[in-house]
Order: C-alpha cells, then sequence, then structure tokens
C-alpha cells in the first residue's frame, strides 16, 4: 500500500514537473496576477477621481464664500445709490457652479452637494435677471426718452428685488458654510493613500455634530479673510 502511495506521489511529482505545466503554472499566475492588479488600479482611480472631487467642491466652497460677499457689497452699494435717485452701474458675477456629481462615489455628500448646486444655480438666475434690469433702468434714464415718473417707479422696484437678492445671497453664505464645515470634516475620512482604494467610501457617513463643530472653525478662518477683502474693496471704491 505503501509502495503504491509513493508510486502515485512520484508520477503526480514528474507530471507536475514537466515544462508543460510549468508554462501552465506560470500563465496561470501572471493571468491571476493581472486580474489583482487590473481590479487594484480600477479601483484606486475610481477613489482618486472621487477623492479629487472632494478636494475640488472644498476649493470651490472657499471661493464661493468671496464671491458672494462681492456680490453682496455691490448690491448694498446699489441700494446707496438707488436711494440717492442716482443709478447703479454695478455688475454682478455669477458663481462658479461645475457638477461634481459624477465623481462622487459617496451618496451622502452626493445629496449634499446637489441641494447646494441647485441654490447656487437659482441665486445665479436672480443676479443675471438683476444685471438685465439694472442695465435697462441705466440704459432708460441715459435716453431721456423715459418719462421720470416711470424712471423712479422702475427703480424703487428694482431697488426692492435688490434686497431680496441681498437676503439670497446671506442665505447661500449660510449654506456655504454648512457644506464647508462637512466637506471638511468628510476629507478627514476620506484621506489618500496607497490602500485608500481599499476604504469603503460609500460608507462614510458625517455626524450633525462634527459636521457643525467643523463648520464653526470654517466660519471663524472665512469672516477674518473676507474682512480683509472687504477691507481691500472699501479702499479701492474710495480712492
Amino acid at each position: 500500500m505503501c509502495i503504491a502511495n509513493i508510486n502515485l506521489v512520484s508520477g503526480v511529482w514528474d507530471f507536475l514537473n514537466t515544462p508543460f505545466m510549468g508554462s501552465f503554472a506560470g500563465a496561470f499566475f501572471a493571468f491571476t496576477f493581472g486580474i489583482v492588479a487590473y481590479n487594484y488600479t480600477k479601483r484606486r482611480e475610481r477613489f482618486k477621481t472621487h477623492h479629487d472631487a472632494v478636494v475640488k467642491s472644498e476649493q470651490l466652497l472657499n471661493r464661493h464664500l468671496n464671491q458672494i460677499s462681492g456680490n453682496a457689497f455691490l448690491l448694498k452699494g446699489a441700494l446707496e445709490t438707488y436711494s440717492k435717485g442716482a443709478f447703479s452701474e454695478n455688475v454682478l458675477t455669477p458663481l462658479e457652479n461645475p457638477d461634481f456629481l459624477p465623481d462622487f462615489y459617496n451618496l451622502e455628500i452626493m445629496d449634499k452637494y446637489m441641494d447646494y448646486s441647485s441654490l447656487v444655480h437659482k441665486v445665479n438666475h436672480d443676479m443675471n435677471a438683476w444685471n438685465r434690469s439694472n442695465d435697462r433702468l441705466f440704459t432708460a434714464a441715459l435716453s431721456g426718452t423715459v418719462p421720470q415718473a416711470d424712471i423712479a417707479t422702475n427703480r424703487k422696484s428694482l431697488a426692492e428685488r435688490t434686497e431680496q437678492i441681498v437676503h439670497h445671497l446671506e442665505d447661500l453664505m449660510q449654506e456655504t458654510y454648512t457644506l464647508g464645515g462637512y466637506v471638511r470634516e468628510f476629507l478627514k475620512f476620506n484621506k489618500m493613500g496607497w490602500f485608500a482604494d481599499l476604504e469603503p467610501i460609500q460608507e462614510i457617513a458625517i455626524s450633525p455634530e462634527k459636521s457643525e463643530k467643523e463648520r464653526k472653525k470654517f466660519v471663524k478662518e472665512s469672516e477674518e479673510t473676507m474682512e480683509k477683502d472687504r477691507e481691500g474693496r472699501l479702499k479701492k471704491y474710495r480712492i
């Protein structure tokens, strides 16, 4: 019995030790390694695309704060001009609103960014409409063909609309802080690394408490920066 087993093992070894089996084993190993490497590469690319989108969204929110502040400054200046019976030559600049949704791989951040992007779209629509109305009023006043009573009525109406847009920008500012705090906290759990692609990014969820804590930090840092920018704009307009 032992001799038979020994002969069987010897025969199997001789079979496995043939050039054919050596080539087959090498090819099989290369094939398996190729699949694993391909899967790893794709997963890492997927993670990097997602991570880059989150980083870009944080950078975008920082720019939005300055853009919102700048447009609100111009609108308040226009209101002051209207109150004196004059006209404003200010032009509002719409906010950037790129579509990062296809690059995100976390449903929570997708939902939050989609809601925020919709709000930005609405505010941009309001500012574009204001630019057109303000330009038409300015042109009509210069033409001298429109009765002063009509111009005064339109100016009053535009001033009321201007106040509404200022409030919309203030609301958007608060939403920017909220999303900014969330994104900054999200990035703490969503760091790049050699094995970052293996993290379950779809399952990352940020608690309201952590998001609010980071929001407060974001507000403090941003307000200090915007105050310096505001002082710079005031100096510019006083010259």
